[in-house]
């Protein structure tokens, strides 16, 4: 075939044997040659690459009925898609194993209520299954503390390793004078030392409650419990505060038949007791005593 032979063309070439002994004895054979592009050109390497595709998968489709779906080339086409979703498959699982953010942070409890005035602490857990002897260096921050809000973390920076992991507290404080049902959405966000685009966050949501006085009344005496008009009665008031913190501002006052007769600040320390007394002249035959924290 010509090197410049036209894709496709065909010849027709006839052979004749005939006998030396015997001239009248002959047969012949005809073959028919069609020229294909040179494996140089773009037809012959996509007809060859076809060829070589039907070879691995042509049996598939063919039982599959799709052999012709796609045109003379489905073979390829088929292929070429394979090996493209393998490389891409091949390409996820290497990001997933070697790229990505090598170290995860959780928090099993990111959601606080929270006294008005007080703190809530949340932990944060740190971990990896890949840092070296020295672990991997993490820098973190807080992000969205509102104003008058403080969020303090107890560590700058920490280097968890694998199967070791790193610990970090948050100390989340509304102000004393947040109103009930205030939230503060405050994130903590760790971030590679020197990768710092690789990063992850933890977000928490710390809600303000109003404090519940742990300041009670635990007993009022009368003495003597029943008196006349125009005698003198003692009345003592036992209050504890049975809180770990000291309690201000707290106000004791005494009413006989709803007319105050004592009135006072009572200073409490932190888990303690303290009586408030009050000595008054009944005037009734008939009293009745009530006592208010205020």
């Amino acid at each position: 075939v010509p090197s410049d032979a036209a894709n496709g063309a065909t010849d027709i070439l006839t052979l004749k044997a005939t006998s030396k002994g015997d001239s009248s004895k002959s047969d012949q054979a005809t073959v028919i040659t069609t020229a294909k592009t040179s494996a140089g050109g773009a037809g012959g390497i996509l007809d060859q690459a076809n060829e070589f595709a039907d070879g691995l998968i042509g049996s598939y489709l063919e039982s599959a009925g799709m052999k012709d779906k796609l045109g003379t080339y489905t073979p390829l086409i088929v292929l070429a898609v394979l090996v493209l979703l393998l490389l891409l498959l091949l390409i996820i699982i290497i990001a997933a194993c070697c790229g990505g953010t090598p170290f995860r942070m959780s928090c099993e409890d990111n959601s606080h209520e929270v006294k008005r005035g007080y703190d809530t602490q949340y932990q944060i857990t740190l971990t990896t299954k890949k840092g070296k002897k020295n672990g991997i260096p993490l820098i973190l921050e807080t992000k969205g503390a509102p104003e008058g809000w403080s969020a303090i973390l107890d560590k700058a920076a920490v280097s968890p390793k694998k199967d070791e992991p790193a610990i970090v507290f948050l100390t989340v404080k509304p102000p004393a004078e947040a109103i009930e049902g205030a939230t503060a959405s405050i994130s903590v966000i760790a971030r590679m030392e020197k990768k710092k685009k690789k990063k992850r966050v933890v977000a928490t949501t710390s809600k303000v409650v109003l404090p519940v006085s742990r300041v009670q009344i635990t007993n009022v005496t009368n003495i003597p419990q029943e008196a006349k008009k125009g005698d003198r009665v003692l009345t003592v008031v036992e209050i504890e505060n049975r809180d770990d913190t000291a309690a201000t501002g707290i106000k004791c006052s005494i009413y006989v038949n709803e007319k105050a007769i004592h009135s006072e600040i009572v200073p409490m320390g932190a888990n303690s007791k303290v009586e408030v007394k009050k000595s008054w002249v009944a005037d009734s035959d008939e009293n009745t005593v009530r006592v208010a924290l205020e």
